[in-house]
């Protein structure tokens, strides 16, 4: 679920993902340029720009990078090292008021990004870069990292 600028509309909001199995996704990223090329091999669930995301009662497992991940469209452009102001994209490039909760996720994470020091410290189960604002985690069951414990709960 994704937010890109140059399209029709320009915004991504109210959309619910929720009981799904989502597993393995582990195959090599095919894209060669442009903004999906940073993207790492192995995500479950990738929540980019969102607004009022709802991602509840998945089944997350055996994802390499990531089980959930919920990221600002900015985070792709400064990994892609673009010349582009990300606030002059004519989006909000940033995730608002989504919600990660009642999920199960399972061996997210543990693949090897060693050639990357910044996947390599991020990786698990469930991500967040940060950005936004409302953005919560509730009831989902994981393997906690020192990335995790940084995510604020749903009230």
């Amino acid at each position: 679920m994704d937010l890109l600028p140059g399209l029709q509309r320009s915004t991504q909001e109210n959309t619910l993902l929720a009981f799904n199995s989502v597993h393995d996704n582990n195959l090599p990223n095919k894209a060669d340029e442009g903004i999906l090329s940073v993207v790492p091999a192995g995500v479950g669930i990738l929540a980019v720009a969102g607004k009022n995301t709802v991602v509840i009662g998945n089944d997350v497992r055996h994802n390499a990078f990531t089980g959930i991940a919920v990221a600002s469209f900015c985070l792709a452009l400064a990994l892609q090292e673009s010349d582009l102001d990300c606030n002059a994209l004519g989006i909000d490039p940033d995730p608002k008021d989504d919600r990660v909760i009642g999920n199960r996720l399972k061996d997210n994470g543990l693949g090897d990004f060693s050639s990357n020091p910044f996947f390599e410290s991020i990786k698990g189960d469930l991500i967040w870069d940060g950005s936004g604002s409302g953005n919560c985690w509730s009831g989902n069951t994981f393997t906690p990292t020192a990335a995790s414990a940084q995510l604020p709960a749903c009230k």
